[in-house]
């Protein structure tokens, strides 16, 4: 088996190619923009919904349904916010995998957060500079900026988002990070 794995070093698992959609729902609570975000893990990674694109779906229906499922919130597409790319390993595969996730910015229309699928354990809706702090993966947080930019310019004062890199503080004000990134997801 030794000699196998010697041999097998040299070879590169096969590359699949994944791609996803979510969305960032937002909505406004007294004056603020609030965005709902999903715990798993026990609490201990948070993140936006999200979810496989089936064949022949568009990715924007994709993330209409994605987040109706993992939030029980329904929302109306305001605009594309991009896409985010990573690598990971799938074991029961033995594959490398490239993903994509297209985000869009919705804005809540109805639904309530209880009614999200067993995938989810919570949904939680935040203010825009906890949601950034709370965010697990430095990707979903650039998400959120693009998404902040948006809503800064939609809904009278809402401060700016914090500049990549910089974390926003308690009061939204952006500080300096002082943390390690997140490993890559």
């Amino acid at each position: 088996m030794g000699e196998l794995r010697g041999k097998m070093r040299g070879v590169r698992a096969p590359v699949r190619r994944h791609v996803s959609a979510g969305g960032v729902i937002f909505r406004v609570q007294e004056g603020l923009p609030e965005v709902a975000l999903i715990g798993t893990r026990q609490g201990s990674v948070w993140g936006l919904p999200k979810g496989t694109v089936e064949p022949g779906e568009d990715p924007e229906l994709t993330a209409h349904r994605e987040v109706r499922e993992e939030t029980g919130l329904d929302g109306a597409v305001v605009a594309p916010l991009g896409s985010v790319q990573y690598w990971f390993y799938e074991r029961g595969a033995r594959a490398r995998v490239h993903k994509t996730v297209h985000f869009y910015l919705m804005e809540y229309a109805g639904g309530r957060p209880g009614d999200h699928d067993q995938e989810v354990e919570e949904v939680r809706w935040v203010l825009l500079p906890e949601a950034h702090a709370r965010l697990s993966h430095d990707n979903e947080r650039q998400i959120l900026r693009r998404a902040w930019g948006l809503l800064q310019g939609r809904i009278p004062g809402t401060q700016a988002p914090p500049a990549e890199g910089e974390d926003a503080g308690p009061g939204g004000a952006p500080e300096d990070a002082g943390a390690a990134a997140d490993p890559p997801r």
